[in-house]
């Protein structure tokens, strides 16, 4: 599999032009990781709609009954080892601009629409469609991602449907490249599957910033 990437002052026009500090790998500076504690945000919802507002500020990204138990011991794994800061769970939640750092959301606010979702959050029920959780490692630049596919995802009978898992290895791959060099988006994904995978079954992949191949 190759992946390849633009930046997104190249693809996109009219993106605001981002002059403020920006996160150095290896630095002291720190991923601004939890866009609603934000001192300037303004709730996108009223409290006439208590539903929608735990909905989306919810973070998928934890344990549910759905899980399969070597789901949940990686999940553990790597909570362990983002203890000592090297790596980082990222966060999980109904829109993409709510997945980004601060320093990454100039020119995106603007496009945001409140009954929007990010593709992989586009089934609500636990434990059929996508369940995955990220964690980043800012100093190796590499993405790891823990994926249990649901019964929603499913092609050819009993199989899961090949553009679910081009999903979830775009955003491996892209979620890498977009904390490692900043505003991207994916030019071009190829993709050469070697064995099938099954809803309910357990995945796990590793990205880095250049081309690779995953067998």
């Amino acid at each position: 599999m190759q992946a390849f990437w633009r930046t997104g002052s190249q693809l996109i026009k009219g993106l605001a032009h981002w002059t403020g500090p920006r996160y150095h790998p290896g630095t002291s500076g720190e991923l601004l990781l939890h866009p609603f504690q934000r001192s300037s945000w303004t709730p996108l919802w009223t409290t006439s709609a208590p539903f929608c507002q735990s909905l989306y500020l919810k973070d998928y990204g934890f344990p549910n009954p759905s899980w399969r138990q070597e789901m949940v011991e990686q999940f553990e794994k790597f909570t362990a080892l983002s203890k000592d800061g090297m790596w980082r769970k990222m966060p999980n939640r109904m829109q993409f601009l709510d997945l980004m750092p601060e320093w990454l959301k100039g020119g995106f606010e603007e496009r945001k629409h409140s009954n929007s979702r990010y593709f992989l959050r586009c089934v609500d029920a636990e434990g059929l469609g996508f369940e995955f959780v990220l964690f980043f490692n800012a100093s190796e630049k590499r993405m790891v991602a823990l994926f249990q596919p649901g019964s929603y995802l499913e092609g050819p009978t009993g199989f899961v449907h090949g553009g679910a898992l081009a999903a979830i290895l775009d955003t491996t791959f892209g979620g890498c490249a977009l904390y490692s060099m900043g505003k991207i988006l994916t030019a071009n994904l190829n993709i050469n599957y070697k064995s099938s995978a099954h809803p309910a079954g357990f995945k796990d992949f590793s990205s880095g910033t250049h081309p690779f191949r995953v067998i």
